[in-house]
């Protein structure tokens, strides 16, 4: 794409600028300190065909002229400076709102002034790796000033001032998507002695906070490339792109990522930042937060299906067809491999907070858990705690545990399990340790004699079935 080819007096300063009229919004791209705007033609050049986009040289960078002598003469300014200059250029070329802001490094401090002072323009605010106007203040060389392009010429941008202007935070919601740097991008750095008394992993870690940080401060989503520097827009174009066109195309509105583009580009959306807090995302989108109510519909509707795929088997006393036990077991798996995730971030579901029906709903898919014995013990471990708790049910708790001790062969305690006999005319229970105790073992849990339980089970199922997969009582 080459050279800017326009030029724009603004406060006495020649700037330089390229501006490609389009369909609306037009994207405004605003480069690192001392960069030209040429440096995003890789992003542009990957934006759709019609796109509206405008890219400029700030004082002193690439084709654009000298600050004036008052400004070179005066104390450095805060980026909200760079901000007020962009705005007054914008008018002067003739651009018109809507915008979206694409700032990369210090060009991210001057669109996120921007978005802040004049919020009303702004349909949306992509973040590339944009500066931590903070890290000045941990570091032994306190970088109090910086020179935005050749020395003498360009705009000193003053750290502490725009840190006192970027610490109020925004006053009106702009859709935002962050983009940072790959994780652990610092390692490699050679200058270390410049970011004392942080090691690099320290600065990496610094550096990932602030740009999850910024997602909070506009409540929008973080984004992170597979493999990038911190110049991202280079080293990842297409995924910078990608992400440019779906907050375009929102205008102002919610933007919709998907990540299974985003992954194909080069990155993965991580967090979305929302008023209530974080929304992590997975291979496949958000995590939605599992709410009680959430909890109890997925539970009950993971429980009928464990309960229709059985219904299915024909007839529990004679040989289901294989397709049969195939959907059973299928239905088993994908019960087990998601209440494992549950309760690996929320631990055992609780009773108080989702009621006794979806608390059995949890109990049954974890006594079906037969074919992940290590993860049907986890279960038991946990529910075994909920009891304590109060927060789970001991009668369903002794289903699972004989259910576990079968399957490790040992004797059951509460006599709810049952196979057939060797000749397959007769069903009869698993050995019990210490019969004599079972009758009192079962009382205390709030389960029915056995003998009560034991003529119904012969009533209904009286015949041989698959021990695997019978139903616990």
């Amino acid at each position: 794409m080459g050279d800017l080819g326009q030029t724009c007096v603004v406060d006495g300063i020649e700037l330089a600028y390229r501006y490609v009229d389009g369909d609306a919004p037009c994207i405004v791209f605003v480069s690192g300190l001392g960069g030209s705007g040429t440096g995003w033609d890789e992003v542009i050049g990957r934006l759709p065909a019609g796109s509206s986009t405008f890219i400029y040289d700030r004082a002193g960078c690439g084709s654009s002229g000298a600050v004036d002598e008052a400004t070179a003469a005066g104390d450095p300014q805060p980026v909200s400076w760079s901000a007020k200059q962009l705005l007054n250029l914008l008018q002067l070329a003739g651009v018109d709102g809507p915008l979206v802001l694409v700032g990369h490094s210090i060009g991210g401090l001057i669109v996120d002034a921007f978005a802040r002072l004049w919020p009303d323009d702004v349909r949306g605010l992509v973040l590339v790796d944009a500066s931590d106007p903070t890290l000045h203040t941990a570091l032994d060389k306190d970088k109090l000033v910086l020179i935005d392009g050749r020395d003498g010429e360009a705009s000193r941008i003053s750290y502490p001032a725009t840190l006192s202007e970027f610490e109020h935070g925004p006053t009106e919601p702009v859709p935002t998507v962050v983009i940072s740097s790959a994780i652990w991008r610092w390692l490699p750095v050679k200058d270390v002695d410049d970011y004392r008394p942080l090691t690099m992993v320290d600065m990496d870690h610094w550096w990932q906070r602030h740009q999850l940080n910024l997602a909070s401060r506009w409540s929008g989503h973080l984004v992170v490339p597979h493999f990038a520097g911190h110049l991202v827009h280079k080293d990842s174009p297409g995924l910078v792109a990608h992400v440019v066109e779906q907050v375009a195309a929102a205008q102002g509105g919610s933007i919709e990522l998907d990540q299974a583009a985003l992954i194909r580009s080069g990155g993965t959306a991580r967090i979305t930042a929302t008023a209530d807090g974080f929304v992590e995302w997975g291979p496949e989108g958000p995590r939605v937060p599992m709410t009680p109510e959430r909890l109890r519909s997925e539970l009950e509707r993971r429980a009928a299906r464990d309960q229709e795929a059985r219904s299915a088997v024909e007839g529990w006393s004679e040989n289901p067809r294989k397709e049969e036990w195939d959907a059973v077991r299928a239905v088993d798996a994908d019960n087990t491999r998601w209440l494992a995730e549950l309760v690996d971030e929320d631990g055992w579901p609780k009773r108080s907070e989702i009621g006794e029906e979806a608390a059995t709903n949890a109990w049954l898919l974890a006594q079906h858990a037969d074919a992940d014995p290590e993860t049907q013990l986890l279960f038991h471990r946990l529910m075994g705690e909920a009891v304590e708790a109060g927060e789970a049910s001991p009668k369903y708790l002794g289903y699972l545990e004989d259910r576990v001790r079968v399957r490790a062969s040992r004797p059951q305690l509460y006599g709810t399990q049952f196979t057939s006999t060797d000749d397959g005319r007769a069903l009869v229970p698993e050995p019990i340790e210490d019969p004599e105790g079972l009758a009192a073992r079962r009382a205390a849990v709030g389960m029915e004699p056995f003998e009560v339980n034991e003529a119904r089970l012969l009533q209904e199922w009286g015949g041989p079935s698959d021990a695997a997969s019978r139903p616990a009582e």
